[in-house]
């Protein structure tokens, strides 16, 4: 098994306890307040590879490009637009990345997941942004947000202290999705991966 499945396997233990439950899906959450079309946060793009993963740096992007960037998503999955469309969002964070959100509404903070490979969110840093620059505010381990599949497949992995752990198992191109998990928060993702195990290409 590669070091990056045993990673993923790892991080499942630690956040886990004495039981692991598998959920495929959750209650739909309750809806947040839409944040004004000028919000700005920050997005970071992260490369998962056999040599761990990259990260870049945050850039910002406001909640009106987000949305833009959403409903160009959606007219592509319908049909209405040729997949071509893809290369109008950009190059390092398109439609073939796995999308995850600090918001339940499918904006906020985002990671763009691209290759294949598993990581810890709170390696991760959020920011805020004070006067046009970011300023770090925490770690990516969160109870509540949002996500969208590309082009592989994965889990994200919820710890829930002491009494086990929840997977989020995801398809390949698959439906978007949210989650609230209440004490509980994400802190893992593996992308190329089943809960059974890795599936990256050699």
């Amino acid at each position: 098994m590669k070091k990056h499945a045993l990673l993923l396997l790892a991080s499942i233990s630690l956040f886990g306890g004495c039981t692991d439950h598998v959920r495929s899906s959750f209650e739909p959450p309750d809806e947040q307040e839409p944040v004004p079309d000028d919000t700005v946060f920050y997005e970071t793009v992260v490369t998962l590879g056999p040599d761990g993963p990259q990260i870049s740096e945050p850039r910002p992007i406001t909640a009106a490009s987000q949305r833009e960037q959403n409903q160009l998503r959606l007219a592509i999955e319908r049909g209405e637009v040729p997949e071509t469309a893809y290369r109008i969002l950009d190059g390092a964070c398109d439609g073939a990345s796995l999308w995850l959100f600090s918001r339940m509404d499918w904006t906020g903070d985002k990671i763009c997941f691209r290759g294949c490979g598993s990581m810890i969110l709170r390696d991760l840093i959020r920011y805020v942004n004070v006067n046009g620059q970011p300023v770090p505010i925490g770690y990516w381990e969160s109870s509540t947000g949002s996500y969208w599949p590309g082009a592989d497949r994965g889990v994200l992995v919820g710890n829930v202290g002491s009494y086990g752990s929840s997977w989020i198992p995801f398809s390949a191109w698959g439906t978007r999705g949210r989650f609230n998990l209440g004490g509980m928060t994400i802190d893992g993702i593996g992308v190329g991966y089943t809960v059974q195990g890795e599936l990256c290409p050699d």
